[in-house]
């Protein structure tokens, strides 16, 4: 009997060890590494909140005063590229080279839509990570009519309804986010007891990072998101998978609807409201018009862009329209770019955010 009493005592303080110190045993770059690791979201979006923390702990033990913090989705995360030709590599280096000692946080998901970007915003205060200087990238057919796809919250429906619940109930409205409402709901008492008990020991939070950490040691692999570098005029496919009904909400000519019905406009006044008195820049970044001209006849695509740029006018915001700025040949497609094109693209945010540290 001493003996299972001196196993059990063995087995309670190993988990104690564990439960303290495991967060800050963990390799950081299995999780972030100029970008939050993709795959980890893609198969646990709740691993969002462990990539947060261990980029607030970063910033404070290696005291990052100054850091420009990026939010968006795939473009902004820098798909279909790897890490290290990401617009948060690139900024990164360049602002080295330039001597200035500012760092960049690139907390952009694919898939995000401007529900996601305004939850991760909100869920930076809970790992101390500023708000003080932001870059947020916005699309064209964000402003689009959602009839009913894609959901204003593509992925962070749950952390939205806990930080605003406001705005989580205003989704309700929404057939698309009533379907991923109601299925989180029927799973509600099982995800209540994760969330207060399992979620809460650190050997299970962080079971996902381990995994990937094994798989990364073993395999020796990048398992993000693979290098594109070839130019969209290289693939004649591209046109005919444009040339479809579903796609043409990419690129719809319907005037925008600019008030608060239109789900956009609601999320991005909930994003100015929270960034009061804080650098924020919204920056739009235009689809390939060359390729899209090769699909249909796009008029009313340029008068929307200037209500979107009145819009923000009118808010007294900073905001910077990138149409024409990006060569063509620098598309890996219709929205992404080529390793060189995000360089280019770092550059000129590098440069719009200059002041905000001087």
């Amino acid at each position: 009997m001493k003996q299972y009493k001196k196993v059990i005592l063995y087995f309670i303080f190993y988990m104690i060890l564990v439960q303290m110190f495991l967060p800050e045993m963990v390799d950081s770059s299995i999780i972030y590494d100029y970008r939050i690791e993709y795959d980890l979201i893609k198969n646990k979006h709740e691993n969002i909140r462990i990539a947060l923390e261990q980029i607030g702990r970063a910033i404070s033990e290696e005291e990052v005063d100054d850091y420009i913090v990026l939010v968006g989705d795939s473009v902004m995360y820098s798909s279909p590229g790897t890490r290290t030709q990401s617009i948060g590599y690139y900024m990164e280096k360049i602002l080295q080279e330039d001597g200035r000692n500012i760092g960049v946080f690139n907390l952009s998901i694919p898939s995000n839509q401007i529900g996601d970007i305004y939850a991760i915003l909100l869920l930076m205060d809970d790992y101390n990570i500023s708000r003080d200087n932001v870059v947020i990238d916005i699309l064209y057919q964000g402003f689009v009519g959602r009839n009913p796809y894609p959901a204003p919250v593509f992925w962070f429906a749950d952390i939205l309804e806990e930080k605003d619940l406001e705005a989580y109930n205003h989704c309700y409205d929404l057939e698309v986010m009533n379907d991923k409402i109601s299925s989180v709901g029927e799973k509600r008492i099982v995800d209540e007891l994760k969330k207060s008990i399992f979620n809460k020991m650190s050997i299970m939070k962080y079971k996902d990072i381990m995994k990937a950490g094994f798989v990364k040691k073993f395999n020796g692999i990048d398992q993000s998101l693979s290098s594109e570098g070839e130019s969209w005029e290289e693939k004649d496919f591209l046109v005919g998978m444009l040339d479809e009904p579903t796609m043409y909400r990419i690129f719809s000519t319907k005037e925008f609807d600019m008030t608060e019905k239109n789900y956009q406009i609601y999320f991005l006044e909930k994003i100015m409201k929270l960034q009061e008195g804080k650098n924020t820049l919204f920056f739009m970044h235009p689809a390939n018009k060359a390729l899209l001209d090769k699909v249909k006849e796009t008029p009313g695509y340029d008068d929307n862009l200037e209500l979107v740029q009145e819009y923000f006018d009118s808010r007294d915001a900073e905001y910077y329209d990138m149409t024409g700025f990006i060569e063509n040949n620098k598309y890996s497609d219709h929205l992404h770019l080529i390793p060189e094109g995000y360089r280019i693209l770092a550059e000129e945010l590098v440069e719009i955010t200059f002041c905000w540290f001087n």
